[in-house]
């Protein structure tokens, strides 16, 4: 009987450090998960940063954008206006050719 106790006693140790072990590598799991969580939430933060930074500059392009078409569209006109002038010019020097004595 004495064995047996002894025998029951033994395997309650090892149960219970087998648990003990069992409770720290899960502590350990539970900490690195944690460590985890806070690295994404850092990833997320950072990855809408740049989305944000993104948005900006496109934003920014398309103001530039805009602000040049108005030039080059100004620049058109201006050729269009100078060589309608240019063909008027030749038209009237070709009108002065007639009255030359």
């Amino acid at each position: 009987m004495l064995y047996f106790t002894h025998s029951i006693a033994r395997s309650s140790r090892r149960i219970i450090e087998g648990a003990t072990h069992v409770a720290s590598q899960i502590q350990e799991v539970s900490s690195a998960v944690q460590k985890l969580s806070e690295r994404s939430a850092e990833v997320v933060k950072s990855i809408r940063f740049i989305a944000e930074i993104a948005e900006n500059n496109a934003a920014g392009t398309q103001n530039v954008s805009a602000a040049t078409e108005e030039p080059l569209a100004s620049m058109e006109e201006i050729s269009g206006s100078a060589t309608e002038l240019a063909r008027m010019a030749d038209e009237l020097q070709q009108l002065i050719q007639h009255f030359k004595i």
